[in-house]
This record gives structure tokens, sequence and C-alpha cells, in this order.
């Protein structure tokens, strides 16, 4: 059921009151869009390292094996340890 307004007095308080909220959740939704932006960056930045982590393993991994030996443990890798 909406609320009447009596007086002009009652509806500009209203209406401020409406101005209030409205502005308090705006300000809550852009602290969560913040959080959220700052999560995926930080989130981007260490799937990064852990990519070049990674690059580096398999460099020093071919380089310790030999061309036949790295093969076979690529075969093995993908079948037992990375994710499908």
């Amino acid at each position: 059921m909406p609320m009447t307004c009596n007086t002009a007095a009652q509806q500009k308080e209203m209406l401020h009151k409406l101005e209030l909220t409205r502005a308090e959740l705006l300000k809550g939704l852009a602290a969560k869009a913040k959080d959220k932006i700052k999560n995926n960056i930080a989130r981007a930045a260490a799937s990064g390292k852990i990519k070049d982590c990674e690059k580096i393993y398999l460099k020093s991994i071919k380089e310790i094996l030999i061309a036949e030996q790295f093969e076979k443990w690529v075969k093995c890798f993908k079948e037992k340890y990375k994710k499908k």
C-alpha cells in the first residue's frame, strides 16, 4: 500500500529519505563492484605468475631429459596430472 503525503513538506521529507536510502544503496553497490574488480585483477596476476612458473618448469625438464624421455614425460604428465 503506497504512502500518501498530505502536505508538500511531508512529500519533500519522504523524497529526501528515499534519496538518502538510494545513495546509501548505490554506495554499497559501488564498494562491492570495486572489490570484485580488485579480486579479479589479483587473480589474473596470480594466474599469470603460475603460468610463468609452469613455463620455467617445463623448460627445465626439457633441458634435463633427452627428446625421447621428454615426450614420454609429457604423455605421462597429461594422462596423470593435467586437468581435463
